[in-house]
């Protein structure tokens, strides 16, 4: 189970980060999420969107912030993430104002300790 200050698994890290990333337009759309769902256990999906839900805007940076250097140590592994994120952004057919600044501020979380 997915908690703002509990370490999750890297697949519910990565539900978790997409997830948070497709909801940058204020929507989590049906093509977010079947892109998400075919990449990751549809239930685990499904329980991440669900405590997802049930977070705090803090929550969810807390849980990103204490959770991302467990799987992401190097600046290649950090890339690589970006750029899947960049993939869900773009999954809907658009790549919105919102999304590119929310990418803009994730490659600054990401790079980032969190204090």
């Amino acid at each position: 189970m997915i908690y703002s200050d509990a370490k999750g698994t890297y697949a519910e890290f990565m539900v978790f980060l997409l997830v948070y990333a497709s909801y940058a337009d204020y929507e989590l759309s049906t093509s977010e999420i079947t892109r998400i769902k075919s990449k990751f256990d549809p239930l685990l999906v499904d329980r991440v969107i669900t405590h997802y839900d049930r977070l705090s805007d803090y929550e969810r940076l807390n849980y990103i912030m204490q959770n991302k250097g467990e799987y992401f140590k190097s600046e290649k592994d950090i890339q690589n993430l970006l750029d899947e994120i960049e993939l869900q952004f773009k999954s809907d057919g658009e790549y919105s104002k919102l999304e590119k600044g929310l990418n803009k501020f994730l490659k600054h979380m990401l790079n980032e300790e969190w204090k």
